[in-house]
């Protein structure tokens, strides 16, 4: 594995901050000095994981993971140690010269389907100059060539010349089928799924070409638009539309729109707006979800003006409001459907004028709010009044001395019966707790001994120095804290001033394998949250005891040893002096100094 040195490590963690990075996955709250999260490690149902600000750390209370931003984005996306450096570094802006190859490896049999239809979509796009019909569409769609090529837009001349042409390249017709491109017949024949239709390649995640969506572009009575069928690389539930092209525009301008349809996107992007994506005519899933979160930027949907797409409108902001995502909301498209028919009908400079003023999600709801309640009913009034001062509870105070003040207007109730339903809400808002108590008691007095020095060596330098003059460390008798206590020593060697947070960048850079030092780490910093350093007279009794604590199990080990092949006229002497000897180990080891 590639090794980065720990400063240039520090540089990069230090460039970013660990609530607002974790903050791009998980919903975080603010619960006194420190932030917590439902965590992603383990089955959790009640927030466990805390983040620190100030230590520019993690710890589950329950699982035990922990670590810095770097080793979060590691285990979350279960990538390397270097691959979340990366990230990290591009979050923070840091230049990191590597070259970093993915150490999860690909499945042989999805790479080859990778490789087909990224030849296919060569193909497609090499084969649209070649129909004059696909032709005469592009033209009266505006399609210039910017955008043919941004969408990598191809066309399938018929049933058979793609077919021909992948089997030129070597593939077999099982991997053809597998890939979701070909259909075949009862005759046993393999025929080109998207025959003479224009041809939208599909992205996953990380760019590579997924599957495809084919759009008739004369009247038929068949379907106007198909899609690949899923298959082993291909779920409609983990795609958008455009998502991996647009990623670097995504991240400069600190905002996505959100569509429908590949039109919708095409119009944004020929309106100089190249950071819009789609859904793809599928429902929104956990996946888009944790997908947005990632990006970490304002969330601006597009969805389409009927009935049907506002309701969707809704049922998404509230999913994207609930993860404490921005949002807002490009308002109805009055006389046409979409943004793409938008375009189309009033030009750019109406459709720029339109979409760069989007509303809130309150203002979306005042705004649709007939067609959600019977205005005249008044249990649905104060259903929706009730909703709605549930939404300004977590507004700061002018957002809420507006909105209260229309809604209101609106609903025909007083204003301070709103205020007071508000601080309502604000009352009924559920604390962060956490289920984990350490108990002391707990700890066997040997454990707490280890955990206490490795805790004051992390903090202390004349605690290192004192270990390393006392030789401990050969006589420490637990294997993680052993290993646990070379990484810090060998920390100290490259860093006399290193923090919590470095020595876990430390550990992963080093091993990726050492899981347990690094939760028996989380487990010490647990267990000492807000305490004290302890006194150096303190920390040397805690080194005598070790010593002597494993001076007296290799004595008892030794003559149980001896014990095996003794005469039985020796035993009863033996026995006696292992009791003895276990008696002066278990009062040093639960006894309390």
């Amino acid at each position: 594995m590639e090794k980065v040195t720990l400063e240039k490590i520090n540089e990069i963690r230090k460039s970013v901050d660990i609530v607002d990075v974790i903050s791009r996955y998980l919903n975080v709250v603010k619960k006194g000095r420190n932030y917590f999260a439902i965590c992603p490690f383990h089955n959790d149902t009640n927030p466990s994981l805390s983040i620190s600000r100030e230590k520019q750390i993690y710890k589950c209370f329950v699982c035990g993971e922990g670590g810095n931003v770097i080793t979060f984005i590691q285990k979350y996306k279960k990538i390397s140690f270097i691959e979340a450096l990366k990230e990290v570094a591009l979050i923070g802006g840091i230049e990191l010269q590597l070259d970093v190859k993915k150490s999860v490896s690909v499945d042989p049999k999805k790479q080859v389907l990778y490789d087909l239809l990224e030849d296919a979509t060569k193909y497609y796009q090499s084969a649209l100059a070649s129909s004059q019909l696909a032709q005469d569409y592009i033209q009266k769609r505006n399609l210039s060539d910017a955008v043919l090529h941004e969408f990598r837009i191809g066309y399938s001349l018929d049933a058979d010349k793609l077919i021909k042409y992948l089997k030129s390249k070597q593939y077999r017709e099982e991997d053809i089928l597998r890939s979701g491109i070909a259909i075949e017949t009862e005759q046993g024949e393999l025929k080109d799924r998207f025959a003479n239709r224009l041809i939208f390649p599909l992205q996953d995640l990380n760019g590579n070409i997924v599957g495809f969506s084919g759009r008739i572009i004369q009247k038929s009575d068949m379907a106007k638009y198909i899609n690949s069928p899923e298959t082993e690389i291909f779920i409609k539930g983990d795609t958008f539309y455009h998502y991996y092209a647009a990623l670097n525009s995504i991240k400069k301008s600190k905002k996505v729109y959100l569509c429908e349809g590949f039109m919708d996107v095409i119009a944004y992007f020929k309106s100089t707006i190249p950071h819009a994506i789609a859904l793809m005519g599928t429902a929104f899933t956990k996946n888009h979800l944790k997908a947005l979160k990632y990006l970490g930027v304002e969330v601006i949907l597009s969805l389409d003006g009927d009935q049907a797409g506002k309701t969707a409108t809704l049922k998404l902001a509230e999913e994207l409001e609930k993860e404490n995502i921005h949002l807002s909301i490009v308002s109805n498209y009055d006389d046409v459907k979409d943004a793409d028919e938008y375009y189309t009908k009033y030009g750019m400079n109406a459709f720029l004028l339109k979409v760069q003023n989007p509303i809130s999600l309150f203002d979306f709801y005042l705004q649709e709010m007939n067609a959600l309640i019977h205005i005249e009913n008044f249990e649905e009034r104060k259903s929706f009044a009730k909703k709605m001062c549930k939404y300004l509870a977590n507004k700061d105070l002018l957002e809420v001395d507006y909105y209260v003040d229309r809604l209101a207007e609106k609903l025909k109730f007083s204003k301070p019966a709103l205020l007071q339903l508000i601080d309502q809400e604000k009352k009924q808002d559920v604390e962060v707790k956490t289920n984990f108590k350490i108990n002391q008691r707990l700890f066997k007095r040997n454990e707490k001994i280890l955990s206490d020095v490795l805790f004051q060596m992390i903090h202390s330098k004349e605690a290192i120095e004192y270990f390393k003059d006392q030789e401990a460390y050969f006589h420490m008798p637990n294997d993680q804290y052993k290993v646990l206590a070379m990484y810090i020593l060998d920390c100290y060697l490259e860093n006399q001033d290193f923090q919590e947070a470095d020595l876990y960048s430390y550990i992963a850079n080093l091993s990726s394998q050492d899981d347990e030092v690094l939760k028996t780490l989380t487990n010490i910093l647990n267990t000492h949250e807000d305490q004290p350093i302890y006194t150096f007279t303190y920390f040397k009794n805690l080194i005598y005891e070790i010593n002597e604590c494993m001076s007296l199990e290799q004595k008892i080990e030794a003559l149980k040893e001896k014990l095996r092949f003794s005469l039985d006229s020796e035993k009863g002497e033996i026995s006696n002096e292992i009791i003895s000897l276990n008696q002066i180990l278990k009062k040093k080891k639960y006894g309390i100094k």
